[in-house]
């Protein structure tokens, strides 16, 4: 049994021998072999690693030499500089002190010179100017008498940045040119009106202007010339151009050319800033001149509105990039913005609404444009009961762009909903409805 026993254990060992020669040895010696090129691999790449740190540092140590040499030239260069500051701060202080002692020699030169002269300021020039007759009446409102025989000449002096409308005088006597000079002081509540000369001009031909509002069919000729006023085609009044038939020509055209130069800088800037900050820009450069005064103006005809509706489309295109033959209806819709059309029915609105629940607050002819249809008739009627305005009838052009004729046809299109709300309300809704309703 013992060696039945040991037989079989040295047929097993050598199963195993056999076993780990033939097939386990080989895929042993392959993953060593495996495990090894990739350990050959890894090292190689370590120290392609180390090679590149070390050409770093190297590079980093050669340009840190540059640098510091290069502070140091700059350390010295600053030094220099510092020096050289010092310098000149040093002879500036040298030129400023002998330049003051320049003024004030000059000033005791001059002083010296006018001892016996005045000047005065302010007083403007009239027709056939007289400096001697100026200073005497002058030299009487603050309570001084002085006469030509005090006077040994007047003129006046080139305007400057000090002052203008300057005239000296030279007294003959020292004694007269000090008591005006301690009387000066009266002077403080006088206007130049009150110098006799100053009062007695006329109104000044070409600072005041009249205009006559007519029809281009009937010329009113009103000649105000021999008082010193000039007729005028177009006067600007508070920032609005008026022509004599109220056609807006000149308002127009200003609005025009303004919207072009203000489109030029929203279109660069387009490219650089966000929508945001475009709508932002286009209520600081284009809405505060299509928006002032258009109340009066806005009542143009539609071929003289025109050009400015074309700009305020170019606009709203521009802060798309969308192609000029594009409808802007959408974009409009995007930005919340309402067109030319729509500021002018949200503006006559707005004083409509005022002028009905606040009349206390506004000018009373104000008021009287406007009648609610409920006072026109005794028995109530469908059109008066929805709160709006009596429309006089009109045939031209003209009539339809009265006051009274737009706020009764402008006021009918806002829903009941809308006329009942509060101020504040009201022009909220007022736009909202708009908007939604805008082409």
């Amino acid at each position: 049994m013992a060696a039945s026993h040991g037989l079989e254990g040295s047929l097993t060992l050598e199963s195993l021998r056999k076993l780990w020669k033939d097939e386990l040895l080989k895929d042993v010696r392959n993953e060593v072999k495996v495990a090894v090129i990739q350990l050959k691999e890894e090292m190689n790449l370590f120290r392609k690693k180390i090679d590149e740190i070390e050409a770093s540092q190297k590079f980093l140590a050669s340009q840190y030499d540059k640098v510091l040499s290069n502070l140091q030239g700059t350390n010295r260069s600053v030094q220099d500089m510092n020096a050289n500051i010092q310098h000149v701060t040093q002879d500036l202080i040298e030129t400023k002190e002998w330049l003051d002692e320049l003024d004030s020699r000059l000033d005791e030169q001059q002083q010296y010179g006018r001892r016996d002269c005045l000047e005065f300021v302010g007083i403007p020039k009239v027709d056939n100017d007289d400096p001697v007759k100026l200073v005497i009446e002058t030299a009487a409102l603050a309570g001084v008498e002085v006469k030509e025989d005090d006077i040994s000449i007047a003129h006046r002096l080139k305007p400057t940045k000090k002052g203008q409308d300057r005239i000296i005088a030279k007294f003959i006597r020292r004694s007269k040119r000090d008591e005006v000079y301690s009387n000066r002081k009266n002077l403080k509540q006088k206007r130049t009106k009150d110098l006799p000369t100053v009062r007695d001009q006329p109104a000044e031909s070409g600072k005041t202007h009249h205009i006559t509002v007519t029809s281009p069919r009937k010329s009113v000729s009103i000649d105000l010339t021999a008082y010193g006023i000039k007729n005028t085609n177009n006067i600007k009044y508070l920032g609005v151009f008026i022509d004599e038939h109220l056609k807006w020509n000149s308002q127009l055209n200003h609005v025009n050319k303004c919207l072009a130069k203000n489109l030029g800088i929203i279109s660069k800037l387009r490219y650089f800033l966000p929508l945001t900050t475009l709508t932002q820009l286009y209520y600081n450069l284009i809405y505060p001149y299509i928006s002032y005064g258009i109340m009066s103006w806005g009542s143009a005809s539609q071929t003289r509105l025109r050009p400015i509706k074309t700009k305020q489309n170019k606009c709203i295109r521009s802060i798309f990039f969308a192609p000029q033959r594009e409808s802007p209806s959408n974009y409009y819709q995007l930005l919340r913005i309402l067109n030319l059309d729509n500021i002018h029915n949200l503006r006559i609105s707005s004083l409509v609404y005022k002028l009905q629940h606040f009349p206390d607050t506004m000018p009373k002819p104000l008021c009287n444009l406007i009648l609610p249809a409920t006072q026109v008739h005794s028995h109530n009627t469908r059109y008066a009961s929805k709160g709006n305005l009596f429309r006089p009838a009109s045939k031209t052009n003209y009539g339809l762009t009265k006051f009274t004729a737009m706020s009764s046809r402008f006021w009918e299109k806002i829903p009941n909903c809308i006329k009942s709300l509060p101020y504040n309300s009201f022009i909220e809704q007022l736009k909202l409805h708009l908007l939604n309703n805008q082409n």
